[in-house]
């Protein structure tokens, strides 16, 4: 058959340049320096250490061990060239002291060209992750700032990067395109049943109209969100039915 052969070359070609690009820097710190970051800090309380030592790295063999006054934060940062009008996916991790309370947790706070993106809860005393969405411009800079009073604050892991879909999710959705016989149908049904739950939804919390319109009519009006959540279900649905 013509279809799988057709499929693989388009999957060796997709997947093969949906990579999503990074552009940060040593972004979990794994050259046991600062390397690649600017980093303010009159007090001289920022270090780099083990994961033997302190809170232990949240991954790898790195982080940051960090402690400067509220009265003169530490900030690291770093400038990149990336695509002007992308989206792009900031994250990152800290973790505070909870063991010499009150007052020790300290405040790390994340910023995008200047302008705050938000603070992580470190009330857990366990690392937190935060995730954002920010808007490339072609030449951005990433900045954390930090300080505690009484104790130090770990940062680990941070990733700035475009928001390509994963491999996997390429795969799925090629699957789903291409039908592989009664898979397109598998598909239809999918999108239809999600629309159908949507439905479903809306009416028990009485915003729907209380009337359902034939088939053909819902999916003409599916969104792009739907029609992609339907053929992920039919490559889904493929790969189970390869291994059973």
């Amino acid at each position: 058959m013509r279809y799988p052969s057709a499929l693989a070359a388009v999957l060796l070609v997709v997947t093969g340049s949906a990579r999503a690009t990074e552009y940060l820097q040593n972004g979990s710190f794994e050259t046991g320096d600062l390397t690649g970051w600017t980093l303010t800090d009159p007090s001289g309380s920022t270090f780099v250490e083990p994961t033997t030592f302190g809170y232990g790295a949240q991954r790898g063999n790195y982080y940051v061990y960090a402690g400067p006054p509220s009265s003169a934060p530490g900030v690291l940062s770093q400038i990149f060239a990336d695509v002007a009008g992308d989206s792009l996916k900031v994250s990152g991790w800290a973790v505070g002291d909870t063991f010499n309370l009150p007052n020790s947790l300290g405040d790390v706070s994340y910023y995008f060209d200047g302008v705050s993106l938000g603070s992580p809860d470190l009330s857990s005393g366990k690392w937190t992750e935060s995730t954002f969405q920010v808007a490339a411009t072609g030449s951005d800079t990433f900045s954390i700032r930090f300080s505690n009073d009484n104790s130090f604050n770990g940062l680990d892991n941070f990733s700035v990067a475009n928001g390509v879909p994963e491999p996997s999710a390429w795969i799925l959705l090629l699957i789903g395109l291409f039908g592989l016989g009664p898979l397109a149908a598998t598909a239809r049904r999918a999108v239809i049943a999600a629309v159908f739950r949507s439905s479903i939804a809306k009416l028990a919390l009485g915003s729907g109209s209380g009337s359902f319109e034939t088939e053909p009519r819902i999916v003409n009006r599916l969104t792009l969100e739907q029609a992609f959540e339907g053929f992920r279900c039919a490559g889904r649905r493929f790969f189970d039915m390869r291994h059973v």
